[in-house]
């Protein structure tokens, strides 16, 4: 139905609003002072997917491996966004209360419209940017470039490592990939994916140029979230002073938008592995994670994510997209 159709730019909004969760929990990782170019490097990574994925063209099997990655992405960000809202002020608060209650509010989401969907994506993206763009506007006085600058040859294997870290964030996005059918063909631009691509990354960057050069590589790898922190120390005198319960409730967004691309993802799965019963299999699913998620660690579960995400977001991606000219030999070997 053309009412269910996601714009292209909304897509591109869903991917990279759900993406900003993500990023920073994971970034930026202990390499040194040429951290910062982490995303720059796992870009080629990125646009490399984006040309060559297309999630609902998946074997019966193949989908079905990624339905089970899936659940397990689900009860990953149940758990971090549960813990976010813990930290954002309700320390006194039951993390099963919060992680019950943001699992239904994404499964209220997730049964929805794809069409409104891709609006909320648009709305959270604009949310996102705006209050990150404060912080780090807020902090760019704070910047100390030699924590940044300069940067060796000795500098470059340490920054090498941190693009596959940055790479395994990004696989988050891959779910992304199995909304791409529902995309309407009048939207569709050649060229724009890759130009978000770039400019996300380069942004992504440019935050982690500010942390790092704020609180150094060192100390930013020790910090759980050094967005966050970041955001302690920043404000305008007279005005508002330590605003990091507000930033990191308003991140909630885009948990919600990651945990709804998660889920329409898995009722593209369903509806292919159970023809007829693409809700159930989703509401399933998530039923599954919100059980992972009451009893997963996520400080244990972190590696294991970006290595899967490295194999699901762009081994299998890469590989599948360059296979898919054989569909003979694809289904022989899937």
């Amino acid at each position: 139905m053309k009412n269910e159709r996601l714009t292209q730019r909304q897509l591109l909004a869903l991917l990279w609003a759900g993406l900003l969760a993500p990023a920073v929990e994971a970034l930026p990782v202990d390499a040194g002072p040429g951290t910062w170019l982490s995303t720059l490097i796992a870009l080629p990574v990125l646009a490399a997917v984006l040309v060559l994925w297309r999630g609902g063209e998946l074997p019966k099997l193949l989908a079905a491996l990624y339905g089970l990655w899936g659940v397990v992405l689900l009860a990953v960000r149940l758990r971090l966004c549960a813990q976010r809202l813990l930290g954002a002020g309700w320390r006194d608060g039951s993390m099963a209360f919060f992680l019950l209650g943001t699992a239904a509010l994404a499964l209220w989401i997730g049964m929805g419209h794809r069409a409104a969907f891709g609006r909320l994506g648009q709305c959270a993206l604009t949310i996102l940017l705006v209050t990150a763009a404060g912080v780090l506007a807020l902090a760019v006085p704070k910047v100390e470039l030699g924590r940044v600058f300069p940067l060796w040859t000795q500098d470059v294997a340490p920054a090498l490592r941190a693009g596959g870290a940055a790479a395994g964030m990004l696989g988050w996005g891959v779910f992304a990939g199995f909304l791409y059918g529902h995309v309407d063909p009048e939207t569709r631009k050649p060229g724009r994916a890759l130009w978000w691509a770039a400019w996300g990354c380069g942004l992504l960057s440019a935050g982690q140029f500010i942390v790092l050069g704020c609180f150094g590589s060192r100390l930013s790898a020790q910090l759980t979230n050094p967005f966050f922190n970041l955001a302690k120390s920043v404000g305008v005198t007279g005005a508002f002073q330590r605003v990091e319960s507000v930033v990191a409730a308003l991140w909630m967004f885009s948990d919600l938008i990651q945990l709804g691309v998660l889920l329409y993802a898995l009722r593209e799965i369903g509806g292919r592995i159970f023809p007829g019963k693409e809700k159930q299999a989703a509401a399933a699913g998530l039923v599954l994670a919100a059980a992972g998620g009451l009893v997963l660690v996520p400080v244990e579960m972190e590696p294991v994510v970006l290595a899967g995400n490295l194999v699901f977001g762009a081994g299998i991606p890469v590989v599948f997209g360059l296979l898919k000219k054989s569909p003979k030999k694809l289904e022989k070997r899937c």
